[in-house]
């Protein structure tokens, strides 16, 4: 979408390429920065954020849209609940379009997790300030 948006413009507002390619770059990374979307560089944070409630992450998992497939492999590979809850989110980071603190916290207090006060942590810190 963004690149017929720029050919659109580069139509109607010729630019040189490097000027064109430089411009594609910018809005790539302003759409990624303004949607809020997580990614993957930010799993040391997210993991921390959700350290309390830990043990309930493959309800988290399920919550959040993480394949129960991919839970079932990251169990039998993982025997310690940290590298699960990492491997769950990190699963989650890079196979979901939804990956936004909002969804995080909206499952954190699903009753099958159970934990709105971790929930409004985040809100505060990363939902109502930005």
């Amino acid at each position: 979408m963004l690149h017929i948006l720029l050919l659109l413009f580069s139509h109607y507002y010729p630019l040189p390429q490097p000027l064109l390619s430089l411009l594609y770059v910018y809005l790539l990374v302003l759409l990624v920065v303004c949607s809020g979307l997580l990614n993957d560089d930010q799993l040391g944070t997210i993991f921390k954020e959700v350290y309390g409630a830990r043990e309930k992450w493959r309800n988290i998992g399920l919550i959040i849209g993480v394949k129960i497939g991919d839970l079932k492999v990251i169990r039998a590979d993982h025997r310690d609940v940290d590298d699960c809850c990492q491997e769950m989110l990190y699963k989650w980071l890079t196979n979901s379009s939804e990956r936004t603190w909002r969804i995080l916290a909206e499952a954190l207090e699903n009753e099958t997790v159970g934990f709105p006060n971790i929930a409004e942590t985040i809100r505060k810190k990363y939902i109502e300030n930005v």
